[in-house]
Parts: C-alpha cells; sequence; structure tokens
C-alpha cells in the first residue's frame, strides 16, 4: 500500500513506496460526476478529493526538503489571511481546497518512477472516459448540464481540453498508445485556445533538450501568431482583450499582503471601481462567473501577497528536475496553463500538477525502478528506518553526496565518506522506528551538523585513513 516499506530477500530493504492508492483517486477525480449538484462536474470532484486525499497523505511516507517547507509555510500564511479576506466562508472553502493540494504535493513526493507512472495512465484512463462522452455530444446523442456542450464529465469545454492536454503529454511520453485516442477526443474536440498554447510550450520545451535552434524555429511561429491576434482582434471575440483588462485592473491593486484567501470574486467589483479605465460589463461576467483572473499567479498575488513567491519558487524548482520527462512535462502543460486560465482552482487539473510537482520535488524522482538511482534524501531515510545497506555494492555521488544504486550511465564510482551518512546511521540506530517525519527532520539536521569524521579542523585527511569507500565502516555496523 502507499507509504509503506516493502522487503527483499537480500541483506537490504527497498525502501520504495506504491502509487496505487494515488492512481486509483487519479481515475476518480476524472471520471467524478453527479447531476443531482447545481455545478455537477466540479463539485463531485472537489468531494472525491476531500474525501480520498486525505488517506493517500496520512499513509504516504516522505522526506521534507526545502518545496516542502515552501508548500507548509504558504498554506500558513494563507490562513492567516483569512483575518482580513472580505468573505470568510470563500476563503475558508479555498484554503480547504488548497490543503487538499498541499497534501497531494506531499503524497506525491513519495511516488516512485512507476508509482507517477502508474497514477499518470490511470488519469489518462479517466480522461479518455469523457473524450468518448465528448465525442457523443458532438454528435448530439447525449446531453449534460454544462455551461458548454462537448465537454464531457467537466464544467466547460476549455476544462475539458485542459485536462486533455495533460493526458495526451503524459501518454505520448510513455507511449501509451492505447491512451491517445481518448485523450485526442477530450483535447481536440473542445477547440481550446489556451490548450493550444500549452502544448507549443510543452513541444517547445520538448524540442530544447534535443535540439536548441530546433526549438526556436518552433517557437517563433506560435509567438508570430500570437502578435498578429493581438494587434488584430477579431471583432467577436473578446476573451484576449477581457483578459488583457482583468490582468491591468487586478496588478494596480496588489497589496504586501494580498486581499486574503478566496477574496477575488468580492475585491473585484471594488478593483473595477477604483480603476482610472472604465472596465466594461464583459469584463466582470468573465471575470466573476468563475471567479478567476484567468491567470493563477497574479490571483495567487491578489490573494496572498508577496507569498504567491513562494509557490512559484516550488514549481520552479519542481520544473528544474526533468530528471523524468512525463511528468515534467505534464507539469510544463500546467504551468502553460496556469497562464491564461484557473487549472490551479480547478479540481483535477490543480491535482495532477501538485502530484507532478510533489514527485519532482520528492527524493524518489531521480529513483525510477529502471535505473535504480537514488538520491542522498533517500539514504538518510533508509539508514533512519533502520534498512541495511549492501557493503558488496558501489555508490555514486550526486551532488555532493554518494548515494547506493548504480550510476544513471552505468558507471561505478567509488565512494566516498563525507561524515553525512555515519550521521544519519547514528540517528537510525538511536532511534529505529521513530516516525519518519520527524527522523527525516533529524537525521538531515545531523548531517549537516556533524563534522567530518576523517578530516582535521583543517580540512586535510588524516594520516592513514582510507575516504575513498563505505565497506570498512558499513561492514564493522553490520557486525555490531
Amino acid at each position: 500500500m502507499l507509504g509503506f516499506f516493502s522487503a527483499s530477500n537480500d541483506s537490504r530493504m527497498d525502501y520504495r513506496p506504491s502509487g496505487g492508492l494515488l492512481a486509483v483517486i487519479s481515475f476518480l477525480v476524472a471520471v467524478a460526476w453527479w447531476s443531482e449538484f447545481v455545478e455537477p462536474a466540479n463539485t463531485a470532484k472537489w468531494i472525491a478529493l476531500s474525501a480520498l486525499v486525505p488517506l493517500a497523505f496520512l499513509r504516504a511516507r516522505y522526506v521534507w526538503t526545502w518545496a516542502h517547507v515552501g508548500v507548509a509555510l504558504w498554506l500558513a500564511l494563507a490562513a492567516l489571511s483569512l483575518l482580513w479576506t472580505p468573505s470568510v466562508l470563500d476563503g475558508t472553502l479555498a484554503l480547504w481546497q488548497f490543503a487538499l493540494l498541499a497534501a497531494v504535493f506531499f503524497a506525491g513526493s513519495s511516488l516512485t518512477a512507476n508509482g507517477v507512472r502508474a497514477c499518470l495512465l490511470a488519469f489518462a484512463i479517466g480522461v479518455g472516459v469523457s473524450g468518448l462522452v465528448a465525442l457523443a455530444q458532438a454528435f448530439g446523442t447525449l446531453e449534460l448540464n454544462q455551461v458548454s456542450p462537448v465537454a464531457g464529465l467537466y464544467f466547460n469545454k476549455n476544462q475539458l481540453a485542459e485536462v486533455g492536454l495533460l493526458a495526451l503529454v503524459a501518454a505520448l511520453i510513455y507511449r501509451a498508445w492505447w491512451a491517445l485516442p481518448g485523450a485526442a477526443l477530450a483535447f481536440v474536440l473542445p477547440m481550446s485556445r489556451g490548450a493550444g498554447v500549452a502544448l507549443a510550450l510543452v513541444g517547445c520545451v520538448w524540442l530544447w533538450r534535443r535540439s536548441r535552434a530546433a526549438a526556436v524555429i518552433f517557437a517563433t511561429l506560435p509567438l508570430a501568431m500570437g502578435a498578429v491576434y493581438l494587434i488584430e482582434l477579431p471583432t467577436g471575440d473578446h476573451t484576449v482583450g477581457y483578459r488583457l483588462a482583468l490582468w491591468s485592473v487586478t496588478l494596480q491593486n496588489l497589496t504586501l499582503f494580498g486581499h486574503g484567501i478566496g477574496s477575488f470574486t468580492a475585491a473585484f467589483p471594488a478593483f473595477a471601481a477604483a480603476s482610472p479605465v472604465p472596465v466594461p460589463d464583459g469584463v466582470f461576467r468573465f471575470a466573476l462567473d468563475p471567479g478567476s483572473a484567468h491567470n493563477d499567479l497574479i490571483q495567487l498575488a491578489s490573494d496572498t501577497g508577496v507569498a504567491a513567491l513562494l509557490l512559484a519558487a516550488v514549481v520552479i524548482a519542481a520544473l528544474r528536475n526533468g530528471s523524468d520527462e512525463a511528468p515534467h512535462l505534464v507539469l510544463v502543460a500546467f504551468a502553460g496553463l496556469a497562464l491564461v486560465a484557473f487549472p490551479l482552482y480547478s479540481p483535477v487539473q490543480a491535482f495532477v500538477g501538485a502530484l507532478c510537482a510533489g514527485y519532482l520535488c520528492g527524493a524518489w524522482a531521480d529513483v525510477g525502478d529502471r535505473n535504480g538511482d537514488w538520491r542522498d534524501p533517500a539514504y538518510r531515510g533508509a539508514a533512519i528506518a533502520g534498512i541495511e545497506l549492501d557493503p558488496a555494492r558501489q555508490y555514486p555521488r550526486r551532488g555532493g553526496v554518494a548515494v547506493p544504486g548504480p550510476h544513471p550511465r552505468g558507471q561505478r564510482v567509488a565512494a566516498r565518506d563525507d561524515g553525512r551518512h555515519a550521521a544519519a546511521d547514528r540517528a537510525g540506530r538511536a532511534a529505529p522506528g521513530a516516525a519518519p517525519r520527524a527522523g527525516f527532520a533529524a537525521a538531515q539536521l545531523l548531517a549537516r551538523l556533524s563534522p567530518h569524521p576523517h578530516r582535521r579542523p583543517g580540512g586535510r585527511p588524516r594520516d592513514g585513513v582510507e575516504t575513498a569507500s563505505h565497506r570498512p565502516r558499513l561492514a564493522a555496523n553490520q557486525a555490531t
């Protein structure tokens, strides 16, 4: 089950949590729908997340990183902003939704490469169901209570296109060809421009890894088309102009600590009234109907002020880790959507984005059941959990720390003991079976405070001390 350790038959334990429960949640949240609700799609999906995500969070085992601290700190500041939000009811609801997403982030950080793959493909299956529903709607054989037709099991067609994009990217990178038809239907049938812009961004990032020249050439076409579109806005399409006016009015009213979590719907009329330029009525409908600024970073800045930079930093930290291409590109697509829409305030898109961000910020993002590469926080976590490492194996270095498992490129490097592992081992022997959250934090603190066991204060190695291998020390530990 998710978050528990499984033992292997050799001298070490396989410290790899399963993503089974999160995979089930990924499918269920993608298909949740209850026609008796006033808003059958998003309400049902938020209820599903409220019922299941706390279970996944409680069963997860994760290593605290600076990204986890940033998410927790932002959530605390958002809770504090309830003191000055103009709508406490809206603020409380928004705070609960963000608490669920923070729990998804923490649980996602415990996933392995196979675990996140199972979650994304289960999500793609659920999106495929909506793609088939949208196909039936396109032919007029099915009608549902929605804002716009051809929306599948979602609030409107744009949201279907957004989840279709996320599922399409995952299916393509994982080469899950069986999931492509449903994801393609969900992406293509709504004909959403915002999803198309995000897809162009994903294509640029994908090409950049392979050929920077090709990525630059590829990027020029959508940029040129966008510039022409902005210069000559179609008379029958005002959504781009509405977005520009909406962002301008909101940015003019930013404050240091924000107007309070969940305050945008209640505060925007005051923003518009204080604007020196009259705001068209269409902008009110465009903003207040979904209650969104159609740009997640701008809305977060309006609600929580400078604290929004914490979440932005977490997303940037996750995007910098491109070791696993599928969740990385899914998060790129999510970030692209956040520039022109509100995926962070939509249950399914926000769930997938938080899951991928948590995984990429977690200790297991570079593990991968395919390459067996472990990162340093995982090593310390293994020591805290009382897991004996195999002294016969060699350990490559990552980020200045020797870690167990073969090198990603198959190279084997002699291990070097810099004292951190000794501190983690001592913490593990002193408190075997301790709660992982407290244990990992203690191990990391000890690891950073402990001096190098084989170095003089001046930094030079002691005479006659072997510093190139863990094997003597590990063998002695196992013997005791």
